[in-house]
């Protein structure tokens, strides 16, 4: 039987725990670039894409059911675009008030790149609130079910 000495083990150790936070930082990379990439695009199509995807995922819809559930949330965008109009203005207030909370939490070389992106996202609102819908949407394709006998 072979022993392991005391800095065998702490090298082992610390070979793990590298491992780990190396991962741990890749995984929060991906899936932070993942949301990021699920929101651009054509707008308004961002949150109707992450619900499709997130059913898709968890009932594994074919073909047909993908498109029929794309075209229900599509059409909810639109009923949920009027709803929200009128509330527009308060709204645009709790933004602001938001925003600014934000920018005074933040380091002073921080602030550059947090107005940037409050820029961007005021910039996208401007385009119409809410956006109009994309001309058409196109599902994400799920797993491919086994072949028809």
């Amino acid at each position: 039987m072979t022993t392991v000495s005391g800095r065998g083990a702490a090298l082992v150790l610390a070979v793990f725990v590298g491992g780990m936070a190396v991962g741990a930082l890749g995984f929060r990379t991906f899936a932070h670039r993942r949301m990021d990439h699920a929101f651009e695009g054509r707008e308004g199509q961002g949150m109707e894409r992450m619900l499709l995807h997130a059913i898709d995922r968890r009932v594994d819809l074919d073909a047909t059911q993908r498109d029929k559930v794309a075209s229900i949330l599509s059409e909810s965008q639109h009923e949920r675009r009027a709803l929200m109009e009128p509330a527009e203005p308060a709204l645009d207030a709790l933004r602001k008030k938001t925003e600014a909370r934000i920018r005074d939490a933040l380091r002073p070389e921080q602030r550059p790149a947090f107005d940037a992106f409050a820029e961007h996202l005021a910039e996208r609102h401007r385009r119409g609130f809410p956006p109009p819908p994309p001309p058409e949407f196109a599902p994400p394709r799920g797993p491919e079910g086994p072949p028809d006998p």
